[in-house]
């Protein structure tokens, strides 16, 4: 048995099936229309200025990249993009094709890129740079808590795609948040398709400040979240009972 297996979603785009876990990577709702809406509309990447420069935990199928990637190669074909990803569980190149991204992307070399990109990782598990149009994409292969991050980097997003608490807890702690917020600028954003109170908790503790937006597809809610409130979105409704979710 087979233990990824596609899945067609309800926009047309494809996610995989963890067979063994019983897990989807993304909503049935519509796999690509969650990462447009939860990551790169919710990040409010698309009002903020260029260069652009992006931190994401769980590269998972590549929708969340390429997607923005593709967006912003289309509606700022000259400025320059830094991308960084940590995927400690990369998928093989075979499985990742399998999903067909090329059949929505204005520019299907991105999705040649980062099969190739799969492919090096699968001969050799090391920090890896690729390198297309105006846009940079370095993937770390290991664990957050063994990746360094340039000490510089300031990122305006950090897509937060991890699985979930259950399946993936190390992901959701306070040290987890404190590792990649360190790295978010002062008009940034972290955002996440979770809403749980525990995961809110541990932003908080973080020192983030915390905002909730309506989720995508049947989810409800969503989260948002930023070193200041004046980074947060207009219509992010703010979540100001810190008592609360500071509470052990």
């Amino acid at each position: 048995m087979k233990k990824f297996v596609p899945i067609t979603t309800a926009d047309g785009s494809r996610t995989l099936y963890d067979v063994q876990k019983d897990i989807h990577f993304r909503s049935l709702d519509g796999a690509r229309s969650e990462s447009a809406y939860v990551f790169y509309q919710g990040s409010g990447l698309p009002t903020q200025p260029a260069p652009y420069t992006i931190l994401e935990l769980g590269l998972g199928t590549g929708l969340n990249l390429l997607f923005t990637l593709d967006q912003l190669a289309k509606s700022a074909p000259e400025a320059a993009v830094d991308y960084h990803v940590v995927e400690s569980d990369a998928l093989s190149p075979e499985i990742f094709l399998d999903l067909e991204h090329t059949r929505w992307l204005h520019d299907p070399r991105w999705n040649d890129l980062l099969a190739q990109g799969l492919s090096q990782l699968q001969a050799r598990a090391e920090i890896l740079t690729l390198a297309y149009k105006q846009a940079r994409i370095t993937i770390y292969p290991q664990r957050w808590q063994a990746t360094v991050l340039p000490a510089e980097l300031q990122v305006q997003a950090i897509y937060h795609d991890p699985f979930g608490p259950e399946d993936n807890p190390d992901c959701w702690t306070v040290d987890c948040f404190r590792w990649s917020s360190q790295h978010l600028s002062d008009q940034g954003r972290l955002v996440t398709y979770a809403a749980s109170t525990q995961m809110r908790r541990a932003m908080v503790q973080a020192g983030l400040v915390i905002a909730s937006l309506p989720g995508s597809g049947r989810k409800r809610e969503m989260t948002v979240a930023a070193r200041q409130e004046s980074a947060l979105a207009a219509e992010a409704k703010i979540l100001r009972n810190r008592r609360f979710y500071a509470a052990d």
